[in-house]
């Protein structure tokens, strides 16, 4: 019924180690078992898909650092794997019977089902062979865990023959999770938000696995390399807010408000969207916004000191504001404190 896969890191760290086998083991303990597949020959994989009887597919493409690309693994998928829906899951993420029960829910044809995750702090191994360790994990979910914000995607269920065309991305860093979900939506699939009846557990964990990372999988040389291909192939970087439809025991057609829609037209249509701002920009000056960029003049001139400065530069990057709109603003009362502030944390590419 189900194809999973997954690019582990690697067992060394002794935290990751667990938490990776947690995952994993959860995955083989769905009903129907899917087919697994463990992607990457870093220390430790090798091990533990023979131990839990899964695919390992050791040869793959990775960059000079190590870091695996994804375009490959999601081919080999498309290619190899027995079942129709496949599911792309971080290897930090364990998973429940209701991953597998809502696929038969879902009647059409394609689509992408994703979700919130829900965080927890586990230190040990799952004891696996208490016959009530699901529902003993859920009451220490309910009364340890928390709901992540609907930025983050760990899981992509989708239907073999969905077009994806993966660029070339790296695993683990910032972009190509919040570009796949454009891509269906460019792609009219339908994107289906199933937070309120999949419950998915993300095992904290640090990023001390990623070389000069300043503790996040967000920055660094990868993530901007990431986000290079996003900008030159002129994808959107959508999130589980940007769903086109929910379940929540019916799929529902999501409601959008007027600013949300403005956001999906730049996405959808960045050629006609660099046209607006051309005719903004240079020709029509009595006109007063920039296109749904209100908050770039409402809130540079609001930089005061570094707290001000790192709450600014947090929602500079959730609103994906570039530096050439910055410099085409003229009228901001401390323009080269906002230009510095920009260039300080190399916000040019976003």
């Amino acid at each position: 019924m189900l194809t999973i896969f997954t690019i582990p890191k690697p067992f060394t760290d002794p935290h990751i180690n667990v938490i990776q086998t947690n995952a994993i083991k959860s995955w083989t303990l769905l009903e129907p078992r899917p087919e697994i597949f463990l992607f990457g020959n870093d220390y430790g994989v090798a091990e533990i898909a023979e131990e839990l009887n899964v695919a390992h597919i050791k040869d793959i493409a990775v960059n000079d650092s190590g870091t695996p690309f994804l375009d490959f693994i999601f081919e080999y998928v498309e290619k190899n794997a027995k079942y129709e829906n496949l599911c792309y899951v971080n290897c930090d993420i364990m998973l429940f019977q209701d991953i597998i029960d809502i696929i038969p829910k879902i009647k059409l044809n394609k689509y992408l089902i994703l979700g919130q995750r829900w965080d927890l702090d586990l230190k040990e191994r799952v004891d696996f062979t208490d016959g009530e360790w699901r529902e003993k994990l859920l009451r220490t979910l309910d009364e340890r865990g928390s709901l992540h914000e609907p930025a983050g995607s760990d899981y992509f269920l989708y239907k073999k023959g969905s077009d994806i065309k993966m660029p070339r991305f790296l695993v683990g860093r910032a972009g190509w999770d919040n570009w796949l979900i454009y891509r269906f939506r460019k792609t009219g699939i339908p994107v289906i938000d199933c937070s309120k009846r999949v419950r998915i557990i993300h095992q904290n964990h640090t990023y001390a696995h990623i070389k000069n990372n300043n503790c996040s999988g967000y920055q660094g040389a990868e993530s901007e390399f990431n986000r290079d291909i996003i900008k030159k192939t002129g994808g959107g970087q959508f999130c589980i807010d940007d769903s086109n439809y929910v379940y929540d025991g019916k799929i529902k057609k999501v409601k959008f408000g007027f600013g949300k829609r403005k956001f999906h037209f730049y996405a959808f249509h960045p050629s006609i969207n660099k046209f607006i701002l051309f005719l903004k920009n240079n020709v029509f000056f009595i006109l007063p916004k920039s296109l749904g960029k209100d908050f770039v003049k409402n809130n540079l001139c609001k930089i005061q000191d570094k707290n001000d400065e790192r709450v600014f530069l947090d929602n500079y990057s959730l609103n994906s504001c570039s530096y050439e709109l910055v410099e085409k603003k003229r009228k901001f009362a401390d323009r080269k404190k906002i230009l510095s502030v920009v260039k300080k944390y190399n916000l040019m590419d976003l």
